[in-house]
């Protein structure tokens, strides 16, 4: 069983927030706001994700969800750094269906599908690394509520990545995802990397860990 550290870790290199406000649409971010933000050696511009360009190019092995055009996600949001900007519920129970999303604010949907999974878990949790260091935070999933799920990369060296992992009783979850697929869903499996390709290219990455693969696929 995987022991979930504590949310007060961190260590002189990355350090992280986190923030799920409910679902208010009212709600406007700002630099207050506890968002996830980690921390290391980047400069660039603020990105953030076009809810028309998840997954356009039908790849299942790499996409690109972002260019270097400037922040095209929520300007409130997208203050410093880089940001992504993504919806997320999770419905509890034998049947539980997790959904994350990009973009929108209305209907089930909450715009672009980026991935849907079937299976359960009560804590996500973020790894942060670079080449020297890595921590990993967990936080509650919220459950039956559409939240705002946003991680601020307030900088970001070449190599360093984010990844998003689910948890249920202490254990790390390989979910069954929906075998449905349409233009704007993917399924994918659970781990999830946020991060840039290497050589310092200006684009940040999003990579799915396919099942029964021991390593990344990735695209240039």
């Amino acid at each position: 069983m995987i022991k979930l550290p504590s949310l007060k870790q961190e260590d002189l290199l990355l350090r992280a927030q986190y923030h799920f406000p409910m679902d208010n649409p009212a709600h406007a971010h700002t630099i207050e706001d506890n968002v996830l933000r980690w921390s290391a050696e980047f400069t660039g511009k603020t990105i953030g994700v076009k809810d028309s360009a998840v997954f356009t190019n039908g790849e299942p092995k790499a996409t690109f969800l972002f260019n270097d055009t400037g922040c095209i996600s929520d300007p409130k949001v997208c203050s410093v750094g880089i940001t992504l900007s993504l919806w997320l519920k999770h419905t509890n129970g034998e049947a539980g269906q997790t959904f994350l999303s990009t973009g929108g604010n209305v209907d089930q949907s909450r715009g672009v599908r980026v991935f849907q999974l079937n299976g359960s878990f009560d804590h996500i949790a973020v790894e942060m690394r670079n080449e020297l260091e890595s921590c990993l935070w967990t936080f509650i999933a919220p459950q039956n509520i559409w939240s705002h799920f946003v991680i601020v990369f307030g900088s970001l060296s070449s190599g360093s990545c984010g990844v998003l992992k689910f948890f249920f009783n202490g254990e790390l979850q390989s979910p069954l995802f929906s075998d449905t697929k349409s233009q704007n869903s993917l399924a994918v499996s659970p781990i999830v990397q946020i991060g840039d390709s290497s050589m310092g290219h200006p684009r940040l990455l999003l990579t799915i860990w396919l099942f029964g693969m021991k390593h990344l696929e990735t695209q240039t």
